[in-house]
């Protein structure tokens, strides 16, 4: 029995079937996890130690030779690229492209535990899985009229934990330069005349600041507990702590200075619209839909909207699920108008209402089942699968039409509907199965390239396959049944019938060695047209949102960067198109980085509507800035671009790199390489590598001046620490979160509300 004759005997359970696996593929649609990129996994792990302070040699010394020698040794790892500044150590894992990284992890965090005993005691270390999900997909600003200390309390002890709850939701983080902390400012003459130093009053006020359960009462029907508690939870308290002095005349905290609420020492600077504020970063879990975790994350900030101080106000200043948006919509509209040209065409050539509909049935048909098998498969919509979908179509209808076609030629020759369906099916179908079976075999190979773009190309192909395998049963299945119930006698001839003879026609007249030549110049032309065209991994797209990178020079103040920085920010803040943007300095999103105080980054929301384009908008600024901060160095990219490049562990589309033992020469060469290229048509934000060197005051320790006053180099330098940083003592309750008490010397550059005296 031939597959037409099966489809037509069993033709309303193929399509009771057909209807009801499209129906649930299209409620399966709407369940699918919908994202940019698909679910990629880069063979990449990111680990940073820090040793606060410590000059880019000791950190060098200590810590980046030892974990490069102990990180060397985790099975997969082929490389590992290393970047030390001061006071911090960026190392990058890069492993073979077979590695299962989850399992890599731990033996990274194991190996990372065995070193951990030869590292300075105040190394503190790191690691982390390099993942899309790192990478925040909602970044809003938090800003209104108070001071910024109150606005990051409320970003992060209201916001935060309100959407930590929500479904789908990954990582939330707060950053703020403005932290509020209390601080006991001691006076050094006061300190001397009572022989403390402030190392000594830490510790004091640290051994007073505890609780402690000491015992267990059973009382009747009760089990109390007894508690020996110092807890701490007014300034008051901190002030009445005694330090030192005699029973008689015992020294409180309060006699040496003064108990004040203050604001941690800045190293970093957060800005949002160009004033102080806080930045909430939402980032999604593996395999979240990114536009219905922005969705949720909205609906939470409506309700809380009510009970939040007035005049504060939350904004989107990078929403990557706007432009997911734009690109689900984008594949859909372009999905739905091929279906209607190729239904226009397929009318204009049967000149039959009922065999166009049939065939277009099909699309439906087969590209709702397609979303059901993808849900099946834990697949997700992203640019790259939509685009499978969307190359799908024509694929797709092509069978439909060949099939409708073939019965609509029985009809004309007069057969029954019946018996058309049948005939037209058979003398089909094998080269259906055959044309199909082809298309698959060419795009499976996609899905089995190796590395970050064979992941990419592997959710294009198994998207396309399986429509294109959907696809060939509706054809032959579902269809003929349909086109034996619906379809009438024709009663005119199709357009295909004048078309055929005028091809016939037409070939009769055609000269082989003609035909041959054009052929061959087409050929040519093709060839020189491939040189011409520009390559790239991702197309090119506009994101609404962008990132300008920003670097001062090394050896410049926290204080004399951001003063730069401000002139990039009047650059953006006058630009017309401009939504909201915010800024950073000394701190970066994504996996944990070694960020200098120097570096920073502004992200840019575009309005939405008609507007230029960003990347026209990106070269006016790049002009803009370079006129008016001419002693930064900028870069401008698109998000995606950017998270694309710090994902993959290559944050620039082309780097030059050398190798060498002597650090003078390859600076040399690498400058020799830059005055080279920079001419090059294309290339902008070129960098020759050179950061330079950031300042440094030695204060060498006399070996004997010390020993005659029994001091070592670590008292002296617990001292100046001291006096000069100051010493997270211990912690402060507050109503509901602890808050940093930092003991230090009072000096002139003090200057804080005082809470207490």
């Amino acid at each position: 029995m031939s597959a037409a004759s099966l489809a037509l005997r069993h033709g309303r359970g193929i399509a009771f079937i057909a209807v009801v696996a499209a129906a649930a593929g299209m409620y399966a649609a709407t369940k699918l996890p919908k994202g940019v990129y698909p679910e990629v996994t880069f063979p990449r792990e990111q680990v940073v130690a820090t040793l606060p302070g410590a000059p880019a040699a000791t950190v060098l010394a200590g810590a980046t030779r030892p974990l490069e020698a102990a990180l060397a040794s985790v099975p997969g790892v082929q490389s590992i690229r290393s970047r030390t500044i001061r006071g911090a150590v960026e190392l990058s894992l890069l492993f073979s492209e077979d590695t299962d990284m989850a399992q890599a992890h731990p033996l990274v965090l194991s190996r990372i535990a065995e070193e951990r005993s030869t590292l300075p005691a105040e190394t503190d270390i790191t690691a982390e899985r390099v993942l899309a999900s790192s990478f925040p997909i909602l970044s809003l600003n938090v800003e209104g009229p108070y001071p910024s200390e109150q606005l990051y309390e409320l970003a992060q002890y209201t916001l935060r934990p309100a959407l930590s709850g929500l479904p789908g939701v990954g990582l939330v983080t707060v950053q703020s330069s403005e932290i509020p902390e209390t601080q006991v400012l001691l006076d050094p003459l006061r300190l001397a005349s009572a022989h403390l130093t402030v190392a000594q009053v830490s510790d004091k006020l640290r051994a007073q600041n505890q609780i402690k359960t000491v015992a267990r009462l059973d009382d009747g029907h009760l089990l109390s507990l007894g508690v020996v508690t110092g807890e701490m939870t007014e300034a008051a308290q901190i002030g009445n702590t005694v330090v030192g002095g005699t029973p008689a005349r015992p020294v409180r905290i309060s006699d040496l200075g003064t108990v004040s609420r203050g604001i941690a020492p800045h190293t970093t600077l957060i800005r949002v619209d160009g004033k102080p504020g806080a930045i909430l970063n939402v980032a999604r879990r593996a395999s979240g839909d990114i536009i219905a975790l922005d969705q949720a994350v909205h609906a939470r900030l409506a309700e809380l909207q009510p009970s939040l101080p007035p005049g504060v106000v939350v904004k989107p200043v990078y929403e990557q699920a706007a432009f997911v948006s734009d690109a689900v919509r984008g594949v859909r509209d372009a999905v739905l108008f091929g279906a209607l040209f190729a239904v226009i065409v397929l009318a204009l050539f049967l000149r039959d209402l009922r065999a166009t509909l049939l065939a277009a049935l099909s699309l439906p048909l087969t590209l709702g089942t397609t979303f059901l098998l993808l849900r099946l498969a834990g697949g997700t919509l992203n640019l790259m699968s939509l685009g499978g979908l969307a190359i799908a179509v024509g694929l797709v209808i092509d069978d439909a039409v060949v099939i409708i076609e073939a019965v609509h030629r029985h009809l004309e020759n007069g057969l029954s509907p019946s018996e058309a369906a049948r005939r037209g099916t058979d003398d089909l179908f094998w080269p259906v199965v055959g044309t199909t079976v082809t298309t698959i075999v060419v795009f499976l190979p996609l899905g089995l390239l190796g590395g970050v773009a064979g992941q990419f190309f592997a959710s294009l192909s198994a998207a396309l396959a399986i429509a294109v395998a959907v696809s060939m049963p509706v054809a032959l299945l579902v269809l003929p049944p349909i086109a034996a119930a619906f379809l009438k006698p024709a009663r005119r001839e199709s357009a295909g019938h004048s078309l055929a003879r005028r091809y016939s026609a037409l070939l009769g007249k055609a000269r082989p060695l003609v035909v041959g030549l054009v052929a061959v110049a087409f050929v040519v032309l093709g060839a020189l047209a491939f040189n011409r065209l520009e390559t790239g991994f991702l197309p090119e797209a506009d994101e609404g949102s962008y990132v300008i990178d920003y670097f001062a020079p090394v050896g410049a103040s926290l204080q004399e960067a951001d003063r730069l920085a401000q002139q990039i920010e009047e650059v953006v803040a006058k630009t017309e198109d401009t939504a909201a943007f915010s800024r950073r300095l000394g701190a970066e999103l994504g996996p944990p980085v070694a960020t200098l105080p120097s570096r920073g980054d502004i992200a840019v929301r575009l309005k939405s509507g008609k507007r230029r384009g960003a990347d026209e908008i990106m070269d006016d600024q790049r002009k803009a800035v370079a006129a008016a901060a001419p002693a930064l160095r900028v870069e401008f990219i698109q998000v995606l671009a950017d998270m694309l490049g710090d994902l993959q562990g290559t944050p620039d589309p082309i780097e030059i790199r050398f190798f060498g033992a002597d650090p003078a020469r390859l600076r040399e060469l690498a400058q020799d390489a830059a005055g080279r290229v920079k001419d090059i048509p294309g290339v902008v934000d070129l960098f020759d590598g050179n950061e330079g060197c950031a300042p440094e005051l030695d204060l060498d320790v006399d070996p004997l001046a010390a020993g005659r006053q029994s001091l070592s180099s670590q008292v002296i330098a617990d001292q100046l620490s001291a006096a000069f940083l100051g010493e997270v003592a211990t912690q402060i309750r507050r109503p509901d979160h602890l808050e940093d008490v930092r003991v230090r010397a009072a000096g002139p550059s003090n200057s804080q509300e005082t809470l207490l005296t």
